[in-house]
């Protein structure tokens, strides 16, 4: 190992983008047969679970997502029917349609797959308290 990669062993940012790259691998992988992809079905579940829809920057605050990769990952769905965009002055309000909901639907069946591995491989106690660290993490940074 490189004198500068040997420095940042311990850096939070470096290890938890390896654990996130990782973990999107082998989710990606669990549900590549499925009608979205692992970074989309978020984006699915936020409107979902607002059926008047939700603005782009307000979609994007709830998802802890930079706009240019809401964008980036809005325009396949679109295309594909899953939601609407109307422009609302300055801003834009996404719905999630029919065709979304059941490609969630779908989606959701083999991501719990991969739920259950990842869970079973790391269980139950070290999975709650990873959630509760990055929660932890999450809030303390974000202010």
């Amino acid at each position: 190992m490189s004198q500068n990669l040997r420095q940042m062993e311990g850096c939070l940012c470096f290890n938890l983008r390896c654990a996130s790259r990782a973990v999107t691998r082998f989710f990606e992988a669990t549900m590549m047969d499925g009608p979205l992809r692992v970074t989309q079905t978020p984006i699915l579940g936020g409107l979902a679970a607002n059926p008047d829809g939700l603005t782009m920057a307000g979609l994007s605050d709830s998802l802890e997502m930079d706009r240019t990769t809401l964008l980036r990952n809005i325009g396949p769905l679109r295309r594909k029917g899953y939601l609407t965009s109307e422009a609302e002055g300055k801003r834009t309000r996404l719905k999630i349609t029919k065709e979304g909901l059941s490609a969630l639907e779908k989606s959701f069946a083999q991501w719990h797959v991969a739920q259950a591995r990842v869970m079973k491989t790391l269980g139950a106690e070290r999975w709650k308290n990873l959630l509760k660290d990055l929660e932890i993490a999450t809030e303390a940074l974000a202010a």
